[in-house]
């Protein structure tokens, strides 16, 4: 259930960014770590978690990676491509990261990639490029300044 959760709430984000005004891609991420970092914070204390910093090099060094590269740049990386594809063709960058995943486990604890992993992953390939990247896509207007204050509520990131 909390896979199927995690995915409606990534399909959604897309469309909920586009109907935003556009704003700079570390403003959005500004308030969307905040906002989960809260969450996060808050499920954590109710159920009475404790808390530790990393006591071990390799710990440090992963928290870095998801701190930096995990979440900091992909969410970056997501809202950059956001504000020039389409929301659907965008969402096609989820399926790439479990093979991202796997190619790091990888590296990082001496795993073999067989060959179907391999077979596997060129197939989710050819789905992204087929269904991302070689239908013509139509860019959506901006929206005007008459359709910004038509929906009233909205806030402006000016």
């Amino acid at each position: 259930l909390a896979v199927v959760a995690a995915a409606a709430c990534f399909a959604e984000a897309g469309i909920v960014v586009k109907l935003f005004p556009p704003c700079h891609p570390f403003a959005t991420n500004a308030v969307a770590m905040t906002i989960g970092g809260v969450m996060l914070a808050a499920v954590s204390v109710i159920n009475s978690e404790s808390w530790s910093l990393p006591t071990t090099l390799p710990v440090w060094l992963a928290l870095i990676y998801i701190i930096i590269g995990g979440t900091v740049g992909t969410f970056l990386l997501y809202l950059f491509v956001l504000q020039r594809w389409t929301a659907s063709s965008t969402s096609y960058g989820f399926v790439l990261i479990p093979v991202v995943t796997v190619i790091l486990v990888t590296v990082f604890t001496d795993e073999t990639i067989t060959l179907s992993f391999l077979a596997g992953t060129a197939v989710v390939l050819l789905g992204v490029y087929v269904g991302a990247l070689t239908q013509a896509k139509k860019e959506a207007p901006l929206p005007t300044e008459d359709d910004l204050q038509a929906r009233p509520g909205m806030p402006s990131c000016v």
